[in-house]
């Protein structure tokens, strides 16, 4: 029932609420003092874009805030991305204007960490895995699922390879304008 405080559907219904109209240009428009817009169901909110570059979800955050976040559940990971066709990337990261020319190439030997430290069991192919470790210096370690535990064999888990990289740079403290 309707009252000046809250709205409550109570079906039977395919949807329980909607807008639908051609002078309409914003469907909803919900705000809380904690949380703006709550879904639950096996799919908690979905979110369909329209167009040639339509964008089905679209967050953004204020001030140091994350503009999207995904929290996995117990033994599932933060988000997935699922490529729209078979050789689409999964995942795009804006690049960043960098203020200067990078000069040429230096050769570096990438070290691989030593002592292995215990790495998820569970594991699906392309799925990174970001690792935090106190010495011997503070710092963490990259690694990709590169066999999925299934495939890889009963009980024997999923097979990881540390992501390599080059030697460490200080960051700047002033922000590139550009």
């Amino acid at each position: 029932m309707p009252s000046s405080n809250q709205y409550t559907a109570t079906g039977p219904s395919i949807v329980g609420f909607q807008t639908d109209g051609a002078h309409i240009q914003t469907g909803a428009a919900v705000a809380g003092t904690s949380l703006g817009l709550q879904g639950t169901g096996p799919t908690g909110v979905a979110g369909q874009g329209q167009g040639n570059s339509g964008i089905g979800v679209h967050g953004v955050g204020q001030g140091i805030g994350a503009g999207v976040l995904g929290q996995g559940g117990d033994a599932g990971p933060g988000g997935k991305f699922i490529p729209g066709g078979d050789l689409n990337p999964q995942i795009h990261l804006q690049p960043n204007a960098m203020p200067q020319n990078v000069g040429t190439l230096a050769d570096v030997q990438p070290q691989q960490i030593e002592k292995l430290p215990p790495l998820p069991l569970h594991g699906t192919a392309g799925d990174f895995f970001l690792g935090k470790f106190a010495t011997p210096a503070p710092g963490c370690a990259l690694w990709l699922c590169v066999t999925s535990e299934i495939t890889s064999g009963a009980g024997t888990g999923a097979e990881w390879c540390q992501v390599l990289l080059g030697s460490p740079v200080r960051g700047s403290v002033v922000p590139f304008e550009g």
